[in-house]
Formats: C-alpha cells, structure tokens, sequence
C-alpha cells in the first residue's frame, strides 16, 4: 500500500541520500549515417519518399528471457509445449530451478512460441511472482519508493552481444526527482547495472520509473521491500514492468476482499491528465460510486486510495485517460502487498506459469464483445492435463480454478481478451502474474535490390 497508516510519516525520518556524478551522453553516429544513406538509396531507386518498406511474415527465431532471482530463495518455473528450454545451464525439470541472481532462460526456435518463465519467491509473511521479461527499449515502474521503509532496486541486464545505453528519469509526487548520474548508463553483454532508488533517487511516496534504451535492449526488473515502521518486519514483492505509456489501462491481478488498495497512476506528459476509472465484474463494466475520476498533474504521481469501494470488489479496474498515463494497483492482505500492472491483450495465445505450493486462479478479462475462451493446464513435463472452456460476456471478467499440479496455464480466443494468475499461499499472502502473448511468427521488412 502506497499510503497505509504511517507509511509516509515513516518515510520522511530518515532517507537514505547519495549523490553520483553524471554520466556522460553517448551519441551514435551510426544510426544518422545508417538513415542518410537510405534516404539516398529510396531517391536513386526512383521510389517516392514516405513510403513504408514492404514486410514479410517469418517463423519466430529463439526466444531469451531474464529471470532476476533478486528476492530470498527465488526460483524459476519455465517451459513450453514443444521444444528445449534452458535455465541457466539446468534443463528444467519436475522441480523449479533456484535462482539467485540474473537467469537467462533459453528457448529454442520449436519452444519459443507458447513459451514461459515465472520467478517466484515466499516467506512467512509473503510471496512475490513474476513474469521474465524480454528485452525491451523502453520499461516503465510505478508504484517503487527511495526511502530506508520502502526500498526500491531497479536492475538492468543485457542478454544481449554489445554494450546497451539507457536513460533513467524519476518522478514522484511533487514531480521529477532530481537524479543526477542516471543519463547514458552503459550496460556491457550479459552484465547487470543494479541501481538502489534510497541512494541515486531519495524520496518520499510512490515513484514511478521510466527506463528508455537508446542502444541495444535491456531486460528490466524492479523489486521492492516495505515495512509499516522502522521496528515492523519487511515484506518483498517485484513491482511489475508495463510498456509505454498509454490512454488505455487494464488491471486483472486484483486481491479478493483486500484489507485496503491503492491506484497509483504516473503522469509522464506537460498536461494534466483527466483519468476516468472503471470496475469490471462478471457481467459488466461499470463506474463506482466513489474515484470515478482521477485527476493526474504534469509530471508526477498520484495515489488514490481506493477505500469503501472494496465492500464489492471487482474483477478488474479500467483506466481511460485523455493524456498517456502509466499505472499500478496496489492490494494489501495483512501484511503483504500484490502489485498488478497493465496487462496486454493476449491475441490467439497466452501463456504464463504457476509456482509451486499456491493456490492459483485464472482471471480473464474482455474489453470487447466476449466469446468462447480456452484454457489449457498443463503439468511439469508440458503434456496438458486439462482444459476448461467458457463463454465471456461483453466487457467483462471471469475467474476459473487452476489445477493444483498445474504448471502453466494457456488462453486461447478472440475478442480483446486480457488474462492475469492471482496466486495465494495462506489466508494472506498474494501475488500476480500476467499472462503473456508469444507469437509463433513475427514481421521483418523485405529487403530488395536497389531499395
């Protein structure tokens, strides 16, 4: 919870503060000479200018991921219907693969479509889960913290040959955070960049992050430690990576009858922002009685409690917004905390994997006109050992069971289809993971004689 009794009180006696020096701007000029000359070539090929260059359809080459192993005793559930995966020099088995820093999970050209990797990790008070993230350029993490009581890490790993360059920008409440050092940070292959947020960015409430990658891809992960006093015990969680910025938000990884939530919603644009917030349940999607309306100022972050409005809580939260905005919800069950970020919409297919030794539901939320939706579980060795099939009404949501030896879950359907796990272990502890679309084929441009 951003703002649960004491939370910032706590957070304003004692932040840890740091100063580095900035980094200096790497510029590439390969990338200019690499467009002049193409710009010539459209002119000498007697080809107007403005035009899109053809593409074509091709089958998805191997497919890396990197799990963090960032938090105490974290393991790794991964696999595929077909296909080899790796986790770090193990083939995984019935058991999940511990981890304890950076993992790269490795699926070969027949496993990566449909593939998957979950990071997990649990203690007496409470459990944390993931999804592995691709390399992406661009990450956005809202809802982190830089005090001593809310302990934010942001890590950047490059799986990838040549160094990658990114630029890192906080903003917090009152605005941006001034950040010095966090602009042309070089990540060398297969190198992680560990940055403490209570150290390079000391502040006080919810943060959000926004990581661009100027060179190269990176695999990005935040993870998050909290405690209500400087005496209470620390709870873990990772705080989910979104995309870019958008007018459009959906949340589907929502705890059942939370103690208390918060919707934390970052403003990266000049304008403020009018944020108009939905709830979606088994049959429809509606507006509440209270925080109908979010209204977001320029550059910062804004949590809202969501309060009474748990007496019937929903499926699923909508975000519409007239700016491009970034979000989290944030879910509290005793002491532990469930962050759900924006899920995607899943196409034909989705996938993502369940930890060992939780209970898990499949929620499945649809943005459109609904239809008949497939779930397929399969066990530790990929062979399915079950399905379910429903029908989703227009814009609404739906929770299913999730078999107990389950070790994924796959969607299959039509209709703008969203899906997240929501795992338990306890009457307290929570955590989500989204799932996640992998195409069986990609689109690359053509290349062509004298283009």
């Amino acid at each position: 919870m951003s703002a649960p009794r004491g939370r910032r009180a706590a957070e304003r006696l004692a932040p840890e503060r740091s100063t580095t020096s900035r980094g200096t701007v790497l510029v590439s000029l390969g990338a200019v000479v690499v467009c002049l000359l193409g710009l010539v070539g459209a002119g000498l090929s007697g080809r107007p200018t403005g035009v899109s260059a053809p593409v074509e359809r091709t089958e998805r080459l191997s497919r890396n991921v990197v799990c963090q192993g960032s938090l105490p005793e974290s393991r790794i559930v991964a696999g595929s219907s077909a296909g080899q995966v790796r986790v770090g020099s193990h083939t995984p088995g019935k058991a999940p693969v511990s981890a304890s820093g950076p993992t790269v999970v490795s699926m070969d050209r027949q496993a990566a479509p449909g593939s998957f990797a979950t990071a997990f990790a649990q203690a007496k008070l409470w459990l944390a889960a993931t999804a592995c993230p691709d390399p992406a350029a661009e990450w956005w993490f809202v809802g982190a913290g830089g005090s001593r009581v809310h302990r934010g890490i942001l890590r950047l790993t490059n799986p990838l040959p040549g160094d990658a360059v990114a630029d890192v920008t906080v903003i917090g409440p009152d605005g941006p955070v001034r950040a010095p050092g966090l602009n042309g940070i070089t990540v060398a292959a297969g190198d992680t960049k560990v940055l403490r947020l209570a150290q390079v960015a000391p502040s006080v409430g919810d943060l959000a992050v926004h990581v661009v990658v100027s060179r190269g891809l990176l695999a990005s992960s935040m993870d998050e430690s909290w405690a209500s006093s400087f005496t209470a015990k620390k709870v873990s969680e990772w705080v989910p990576g979104q995309p870019g910025a958008d007018k459009h938000l959906v949340f589907g990884g929502l705890a059942d009858k939370p103690d208390g939530a918060d919707l934390v919603i970052a403003n990266p644009g000049e304008e403020q922002a009018d944020v108009t917030v939905s709830f979606v349940d088994d049959n429809s999607t509606f507006a509440p009685t209270k925080h109908a309306t979010v209204t977001v100022p320029p550059m910062t972050v804004t949590t809202t409690p969501l309060g009474d409005v748990l007496r019937a809580w929903p499926q699923a939260i909508r975000l519409d917004s007239d700016k491009a905005i970034s979000a989290t919800v944030r879910s509290v069950r005793g002491a532990d905390e469930s962050l759900s970020g924006t899920l995607a919409e899943t196409g034909s297919l989705a996938v993502a994997g369940v930890p060992t030794g939780v209970k898990a539901s499949l929620r499945v939320i649809s943005t459109g006109p609904g239809g008949r939706v497939t779930a397929v579980f399969r066990g530790p060795d990929g062979q399915a050992i079950g399905s379910r099939e429903f029908t989703l009404k227009p814009k609404a949501a739906i929770t299913v069971d999730v078999p107990a030896e389950a070790r994924s879950v796959a969607l299959t359907g039509g209709g703008r289809l969203r899906g997240a796990l929501v795992v338990r272990a306890g009457d307290n502890r929570i955590a989500t993971v989204p799932l996640e679309s992998v195409l069986a084929e990609t689109r690359v441009p053509q290349v062509r004689p004298a283009w």
